[in-house]
């Protein structure tokens, strides 16, 4: 038996070997993530108090596309003068993003957290006002999923395992990974033109009732009982 942790690893098993699998989905600690701060009081901590803050997440790779979050912070300055963007993460391209940033003169703008623990995750979350995921190729990624528990919409790009899943529930922005469309996704949510506490709502009770450990531990269960069934038909 083959266990996978998403539809789009699924899909691509069956692509590359010709072989079903099974789907178990990462748990995600609902209790842990909903127990955080008021915004206000979070946006105090990072001296964010008068600022409307993006936040990105993720290992300093290509495909995690932090170029196009700094980038769609230069395209808004104008009409939003009060934006930050949050990088959390570290990687091989930390030097080239730190230059991209000096080159559109953002540096007063773009606040680099490096790695962080648990906790100053939790209160980034909590702190900012859109969870950026422009991410491509990535199979899972559990990022807008903790950002939603902690009553925050993400900006995803649909060539993410998660965008299919959020997609489906209405608990997310799914847009193409571009500059231009994150920007519009942007200034979506910063007008509120979108239903923002429904899709917060139907995120958290998803999250609630679909990704946990127990969840989780319930799917592999019954998978190992099967393949164990298997194994001894096979040796009986």
């Amino acid at each position: 038996e083959i266990v996978t942790c998403s539809d789009f690893c699924r899909a691509m098993v069956k692509e590359l070997y010709g072989r079903d699998a099974h789907v178990a989905y990462t748990g995600v600690d609902y209790d842990y993530f909903t127990q955080g701060m008021s915004q206000a009081e979070a946006k105090k901590k990072f001296g964010l108090d008068d600022s409307y803050v993006l936040l990105h997440v993720g290992f300093m790779v290509k495909r995690k596309n932090q170029t196009l979050s700094i980038r769609a912070v230069k395209r808004l300055l104008r009409e939003m003068p009060d934006l930050k963007l949050v990088l959390v993460g570290e990687g091989p391209r930390e030097t080239s993003l730190r230059e991209e940033v000096k080159r559109l003169r953002l540096d007063e703008r773009v606040i680099f957290m490096g790695s962080v623990d648990e906790e100053t995750l939790k209160t980034l979350y909590y702190a900012c006002d859109i969870n950026l995921y422009p991410t491509e190729d990535q199979t899972f990624g559990l990022v807008p999923f903790e950002a939603v528990v902690c009553e925050k919409v993400s900006v995803v790009s649909g060539c993410s395992g998660a965008a299919r899943l959020l997609k489906n529930i209405d608990a997310a922005v799914i847009v193409n990974p571009t500059v231009e469309e994150i920007v519009e996704a942007i200034r979506h949510v910063g007008r509120e033109k979108l239903d923002v506490e429904g899709m917060v709502n139907r995120g958290k009770r998803f999250v609630s009732e679909n990704l946990t450990w127990e969840a989780y531990s319930r799917v592999v269960a019954v998978i190992l009982e099967k393949a164990q069934g298997h194994f001894f038909r096979r040796i009986s």
